[in-house]
């Protein structure tokens, strides 16, 4: 099955409860990987390819490794902005100069999670809030976003997917990105089902997948790979940036982070 994390999450609840297990593998995003992890829809598989993966991309427990990650980063459209002027930091996002000229999508509540895990609750929260009084652009969905970048509807788009900036930019689309750092890492981790129908297929699947050959046929498709060995098809999205994957804290907090975030940004 092909759908988005939140929807597979909730139907893999609802089959669960009627005890069908179809699955042998799940992939989605981080926050649903370790929801169907503390929903026991995963069992512990360790692949010996693991060993090749930073600590901070596997489940310390066995459940799930990424199988790529993405950078988010802040776009920009260059006929609109000069990447001199830019924002260098977070804090620079609240300069009035930006009032009114970013979008930002209308659930993005892994920025607002991590923001306030990175910078710390109580100085992240009051961040946000005053980053919701610089009138931003909201729309539904990353892709919405871009093409609006690239149209010029605003000069700024914060928390872009990097490899996606990338690639309509390697197309002559008018934007570029620059990264502030500690640049949020997301994760797309893959873990086997539990009760899966075909166990070993489902190791081998997992075994290739995380594999050199596995990642490096992901980084054709531009996806960056998260193995350690393999290099990403955009270097400069990772390399010599101070990094901060997604962490954990925010799946947990996850109903809290989204009532906060609609409460700040969308009432």
């Amino acid at each position: 099955m092909r759908t988005g994390s939140e929807r597979l999450l909730n139907v893999t609840t609802s089959e669960h409860k009627q005890k069908l297990f179809r699955a042998d593998v799940f992939s989605g995003s981080h926050l649903a990987m370790i929801n169907h992890t503390k929903a026991g829809h995963l069992q512990k598989y360790i692949s010996a390819e693991q060993r090749a993966f930073p600590k901070e991309y596997k489940d310390p427990d066995g459940y799930w490794t990424a199988f790529y990650m993405d950078t988010r980063v802040l776009a920009y459209n260059t006929k609109m902005a000069v990447r001199g002027e830019l924002p260098k930091s977070y804090d620079e996002l609240l300069l009035p100069k930006w009032k009114g000229k970013m979008g930002m999508d209308n659930a993005d509540y892994i920025l607002y999670g991590t923001l306030q895990e990175m910078m710390g609750r109580e100085r992240g929260s009051a961040f946000l809030k005053k980053l919701a009084q610089q009138d931003l652009v909201i729309r539904s969905g990353h892709p919405i976003l871009t093409q609006l970048l690239i149209g010029g509807e605003f000069p700024l788009y914060i928390d872009a997917f990097g490899s996606t900036i990338e690639r309509f930019k390697a197309q002559g689309a008018p934007i570029d990105w620059v990264a502030l750092e500690p640049v949020i890492v997301s994760l797309n981790p893959l873990g086997m089902a539990v009760n899966a129908p075909h166990p070993a297929s489902a190791k081998l699947l997992i075994d290739f997948l995380l594999s050199k050959e596995g990642q490096d046929i992901g980084r054709t498709v531009a996806k960056l790979p998260a193995r350690a060995d393999v290099e990403a098809p955009y270097p400069h999205l990772t390399k010599g940036l101070k990094l901060y994957p997604v962490p954990n804290a925010v799946a947990e907090r996850y109903g809290e982070i989204v009532k906060d975030f609609r409460e700040t940004f969308l009432k």
